[in-house]
């Protein structure tokens, strides 16, 4: 199943859980029912967080092993990580600011997303499945940070073991996402067990709820967009305009879609309008492409605040930065494919407290959203592929020129 009709497929099984849920709410006996599928929503992210925690551990792995690179190439990773760290903190701090003023300024009482827990048969296994979310939760960080600490000096060893590293990474890696893809396919289940027993409590608040989700993550990732349209016009503003017009075609191409990998040839060809040569471009954008996801630094504060609110969690300012750090290391791992990279952030949300029932509710309706995310990683790749190589020095784009044959 591809990963845009499994997002179809979820939003269609929200709304039908929603119903379901809704006309199951005021019957007798239903309680067992409602468990049974509270307890499949519950097996479902249980088996997806086993698999996202090894997933992002090996991802990172092949992360570190990709960025190693000497010469001039290396110099074109500085100047683009450099950049792409710059966006990073302006667009997360902006993120943080309208996140709060959306859920201030509308003061509108949301939902409390409280999954019953009665004395029903089946209510004991709720029980057991419960009591392993915090084992699972205490695993997430110390798994991150030491597989992030460990590939480090992978980087020195011989190139010949780097090869060798890198090809078990691989192989690991196609097999878990071989069993991620397999997992998605229940996906549209897990939505539907999750909206039933919801809808069956509150049904009209979850869906006041998720159209509030839908219109601020749309509003802070656009907000996002705009910030590196300013950004890109305050640093190169005698080529803004031919830069806003080149890149036009590849952000239509990103929200027709929702992949940044995809997105890659249409990027190539508006840094090629924009006179970058391709001994530039062909190398530094594909690895810009398979690491910068600035997306999940905007979008998941919002989802973050919002799910607080929800289940009324106190603000903890050692936790939220725990939160983003952790995001910023998992947004390395993540894959440019819709869908994906909810489940890379889906390990750290819990780690930070947030309970995953609401998160896979609300991330349920992305299929909208995912549109302005790839739209958003898309503008940042092409804002950093056009200023790196504007400061790029006139010299090292000589030596590349002669390099490739392109002079």
């Amino acid at each position: 199943m591809k990963w845009k009709s499994v997002s179809t497929a979820s939003l269609a099984a929200l709304l039908a859980g929603l119903v379901v849920g809704s006309l199951l709410g005021g019957g007798n006996g239903t309680g067992l029912l409602i468990d049974i599928f509270e307890i499949t929503a519950r097996i479902w992210i249980l088996c997806l967080l086993l698999l996202a925690i090894p997933l992002i551990s090996v991802s990172l792995f092949k992360g570190v092993l990709s960025i190693a690179k000497k010469g001039w190439l290396g110099r074109m990773q500085f100047y683009g990580w450099t950049i792409h760290v710059g966006f990073l903190v302006a667009c997360t701090a902006l993120s943080i600011l309208v996140s709060h003023f959306l859920l201030n300024f509308t003061q509108a009482e949301l939902l409390t997303i409280k999954l019953d827990q009665s004395g029903e048969p089946g209510s004991g296994l709720i029980s057991i499945l419960e009591t392993l979310r915090p084992f699972i939760s205490n695993l997430i960080i110390p798994v991150i940070l030491i597989s992030f600490v460990l590939s480090l000096p992978v980087l020195y060893l011989p190139n010949k073991s780097k090869i060798r590293l890198k090809g078990f990474m691989e192989k690991r890696s196609k097999v878990l996402f071989k069993w991620l893809r397999r997992l998605f396919i229940f996906l549209p289940l897990a939505v539907f067990s999750l909206a039933l027993t919801v809808g069956s409590a509150s049904s009209g608040e979850l869906m006041r709820t998720g159209i509030f989700y839908i219109l601020g993550v749309c509003t802070v990732l656009l907000a996002a967009v705009s910030l590196i349209y300013l950004l890109v016009f305050l640093f190169a503003r005698n080529e803004f305009k031919g830069f806003a017009h080149s890149i036009l075609p590849s952000q239509l191409f990103a929200l027709s879609t929702s992949s940044s990998l995809a997105s890659t040839p249409s990027i190539l060809d508006s840094m090629e309008k924009l006179a970058v040569p391709t001994s530039f471009s062909g190398p530094s954008i594909p690895l810009f492409v398979t690491f910068f996801r600035i997306n999940l630094m905007v979008s998941n504060p919002f989802s973050f605040f919002l799910l607080s609110a929800i289940y009324q969690i106190p603000f903890d300012p050692l936790n939220f930065a725990t939160f983003l750090s952790m995001m910023a290391l998992t947004s390395l791992a993540s894959p440019g494919l819709p869908q994906t990279g909810n489940v890379y952030s889906l390990p750290v949300f819990l780690a930070a407290g947030v309970p995953l029932e609401g998160l896979v509710l609300l991330k349920a309706l992305d299929a909208i959203p995912d549109l302005f995310k790839t739209l958003l990683n898309v503008t940042e790749i092409s804002a950093i592929g056009f200023l790196s190589f504007k400061w790029f020095d006139k010299k090292a784009t000589q030596t590349l020129k002669l390099e490739t044959g392109e002079v």
